[in-house]
């Protein structure tokens, strides 16, 4: 099981910083999601990050900055995803040129993890709890449909939404492969490398 931290979509005092410090102390992946930033702010964001990291970084948009700056992997988002044949081409085109890169996904509804075949990494679920950044999203599935689906699911799926520490044991009884963390460590600007470190610790208890 992996646990996996992934930014706040806005600009942050000092997350380049935090980031590496994360990095320094064990973090493994880290989504880079940054909607609604420039690429200016994003490839500034990146440059700051010591190039031995930044294979372990998946991008969520402006996926030519993967390979420019060797990240480790894309996240396709619902844009990428509209044609289903060009994305089935073009992620076999990858899985051809690029056999390490990872590819991964968000999903929002238990059926789409049973209908999208192609060959992600790993894939998220949300809302699986409340979150903690978002008031407007609200947990989506209940325990018996997940355990249900999880049972026969081709890919590795990892919880996403509202994920704290208290919640580790539930998410590994569950089924997921994994978690991602946002909220938790990006809802104040105080001790994030902190918090990480704690979810560190109370994710390998968990397992």
């Amino acid at each position: 099981m992996e646990l996996v931290v992934v930014t706040s979509p806005r600009k942050k005092e000092g997350e380049a910083a935090d980031i590496i410090r994360m990095f320094d102390a064990g973090l493994n992946r880290l989504h880079l999601r940054k909607p609604g930033v420039s690429k200016k702010y994003l490839q500034e964001l990146i440059e700051q990050i010591p190039k031995q990291y930044r294979k372990h970084i998946v991008i969520h948009s402006n996926h030519d900055y993967a390979f420019k700056y060797k990240l480790g992997g894309i996240h396709i988002s619902k844009k990428h995803r509209k044609k289903a044949f060009r994305l089935r081409l073009k992620i076999r085109w990858y899985r051809f040129r690029y056999p390490h890169l990872i590819i991964t996904r968000s999903c929002h509804k238990l059926g789409d993890l049973l209908s999208d075949r192609n060959p992600y990494n790993y894939v998220f679920l949300s809302p699986i709890y409340d979150s903690i950044t978002a008031n407007n999203l609200s947990a989506n599935f209940n325990r018996r449909g997940l355990m249900h689906t999880m049972e026969q699911c081709p890919h590795r799926v990892y919880a996403m939404g509202g994920v704290q520490p208290q919640k580790f044991q539930e998410i590994a009884e569950l089924g997921f492969s994994g978690a991602a963390i946002l909220g938790h460590i990006w809802g104040t600007p105080e001790n994030r490398v902190e918090r990480f470190l704690e979810c560190k610790e109370k994710w390998h208890s968990a397992l």
